[in-house]
């Protein structure tokens, strides 16, 4: 058994923030190691044969040359099923297990019947330690997981890149609102819709949605545009006055802070890990998940007041210089060391 994490995840081909995460721990940490468990999300038929795939590779791995650590990416309901095996294939092995949770706890278990979700939690309850986003993610988990074994908060960290840069102010900004990300009701895009719509056909507000989506109609004060590139993503947040995040599920969106090392205030949904953001670095409002009425104040309240946008704009991009990698990383070598890596 060597001394090395193996980190079972997403493939750096899938857009997102876990993927982000995990490319940047992997750049600063040298003994970690990615296998991908997930590569697609459809065809069903693509799905279950990487499955598939993935798994038996995993066991040809563990028995050959197996991690001192298996580290676990649950991040939707799909995973608390399908990463099923591989914990129980890491403990199997003599592995040490920990669980990384990527999304609030009823986004991930609330659609089971009570019988599936007890027995995702009876296997999860084999795992050595479980990491969280922010306190909120880890209070919410509290009661379903082992309170014997170590539970630590460990916040997403933002790369270099994104703190070398200045800050516009809003006089110099050419966009008034964006979206960034999946277009599914999870991510609250009925609500954008109708948040942005009750602005009114003559109100200057327009919301440019970089998405996967292309609607066969013109949607009032939406403007689509196709998949960026990060940097492309940076240079877009720089010239925004507010990103809008309307998501009914999430953990400690890593957009929030991309958007808070730019400056540009947010107004987002009421949950998880986002209200941790929210109040720890001042940067933006939420409403209440589906509150359409809760959003478009709050949009009107930050577009109307200068001095809050400013102030907003200035607390979110102090804040985040905390999660800058150099300082998140040392806590993640921390907790493998206490899960016996040597450090390297």
């Amino acid at each position: 058994m060597n001394g090395r994490v193996l980190i079972v995840g997403y493939s750096s081909e899938i857009a997102g923030g876990v993927t982000t995460v995990i490319s940047l721990l992997r750049q600063q940490i040298p003994y970690l190691d990615l296998h991908v468990a997930v590569r697609y999300y459809h065809p069903r038929w693509k799905v279950l044969a990487f499955t598939a795939y993935s798994l038996a590779v995993y066991a040809v791995r563990l028995l050959v040359n197996a991690p001192r650590v298996v580290q676990v990416i649950v991040g939707s309901r799909g995973d608390a099923i399908r990463m099923l095996p591989f914990i129980l294939l890491g403990k199997a092995r003599g592995c040490k297990v920990c669980l990384h949770f990527h999304k609030n706890a009823s986004a991930i278990l609330d659609d089971f019947r009570p019988a599936v979700r007890r027995m995702i939690l009876s296997v999860w309850g084999r795992a050595d330690g479980y990491c969280f986003l922010s306190k909120r993610l880890r209070d919410e988990f509290a009661g379903k997981l082992d309170s014997r074994k170590p539970h630590v908060v460990i916040p997403n960290p933002i790369s270099d890149g994104w703190l070398q840069q200045i800050v516009l102010p809003r006089t110099q900004r050419t966009r008034g609102a964006i979206f960034l990300g999946r277009w599914s009701p999870e991510k609250g895009v009925g609500e954008l819709v109708s948040a942005i719509g009750s602005f009114g056909p003559d109100s200057p507000l327009q919301c440019d949605v970089y998405s996967d989506y292309r609607p066969s109609e013109a949607m009032q004060n939406l403007v689509f545009h196709d998949w960026l590139c990060e940097d492309k993503v940076r240079q877009v947040l720089r010239e925004t006055t507010l990103l809008l995040l309307p998501s009914h599920a999430e953990a400690f969106p890593m957009v929030l802070l991309e958007a808070a090392a730019c400056g540009t205030p947010f107004v987002a949904a009421r949950i998880a890990g986002v209200q941790d953001i929210a109040e720890e670095s001042r940067a933006g409002l939420l409403h209440e998940v589906g509150d359409v009425d809760g959003m478009h104040n709050a949009i009107g309240r930050l577009l109307a007041d200068d001095a809050l946008w400013s102030q907003c704009a200035h607390d979110g991009r102090h804040w985040v210089e905390s999660l800058e990698a150099s300082r998140v990383v040392p806590e993640w070598r921390r907790f493998y060391a206490d899960l016996g890596v040597k450090l390297a």
